[in-house]
Formats: structure tokens, sequence, C-alpha cells
């Protein structure tokens, strides 16, 4: 079985993105979002509300991906909209944070670290930590 691929990297628009039936495997069990999640196709990503949490072949999920792949983008982008997925648990018990590549994202854990530092000082309380992810992220 042979699935063209340049299907997905060419949409462009919720018009392409609606010929394609997000809540369906499309090859391999990898739905549709986990294609857009590999091709780094953030813009259409955020034209509909997709089944993160459904695992692909490998049992990654669109955070494992994310991770994975070293889309920070990405990444937050799931993380701010898909919250009640960021404990999901794979079939092996890992969590998208096991796939991070830690050195690529030391930049943001700093600006985190130092963004609470600056809102304690000018608070006198810290944030919590919804309010650090709509901030930062």
């Amino acid at each position: 079985m042979k699935f063209d691929f340049e299907q997905i990297i060419n949409i462009k628009s919720k018009t392409h993105l609606n010929k394609f039936n997000i809540h369906e495997p499309l090859f391999y069990n990898n739905y549709l979002f986990h294609y857009l999640i590999i091709f780094d196709k953030f813009d259409i990503l955020q034209l509909d509300t997709f089944p993160i949490y459904k695992e692909n072949e490998e049992g990654l999920n669109g955070f494992f991906l994310a991770a994975k792949y070293d889309n920070i983008k990405i990444l937050k982008y799931l993380i701010n909209n898909y919250k009640q997925y960021i404990y999901n648990r794979n079939q092996d018990d890992e969590m998208f944070t096991d796939y991070l590549k830690y050195s690529s994202i030391f930049e943001d854990i700093c600006i985190v670290y130092y963004y609470q530092r600056y809102y304690f000082e000018n608070h006198r309380r810290t944030p919590t930590i919804d309010k650090l992810i709509k901030v930062h992220f």
C-alpha cells in the first residue's frame, strides 16, 4: 500500500485540510496530525482540533512526536491547547518529556526561571504553573 505524502505536504488551507478524515489513521496507524507534526506544518495544525492523544504505530502521540522531532514551537502549541493530555503515558510508561532533547530547550528553561524570579520580585508571590505556561509558551 502506498500513500502520497505530497497531499499532506501541500495542505495550504482549511479547505484542503477538510479533504482528510482527521479521526481515522491514514497510513500505518498514523493520523493526519502525526504527519503534520513530522513535516512541521504548524500553520495547518492550528486550523482544527485534532485527536492529539491518539498514538501511532510506535506508541507516540502528538506530544511525543513533537518532542522526538525537536519541534519546540509545536510542542508549546500543544501544551497550550491540549493541556488535558500533557500527562499521558505511552505503552512503555514513558512521558513526552522522555523524548525531549534538553540542549534545545535549555534556553526556554532559563527564560521560565528568570520570568518566575522577576514575577516573584515584582508581585511577591510565585505564579502558578498555568500562568507560567500561558505567559511563557
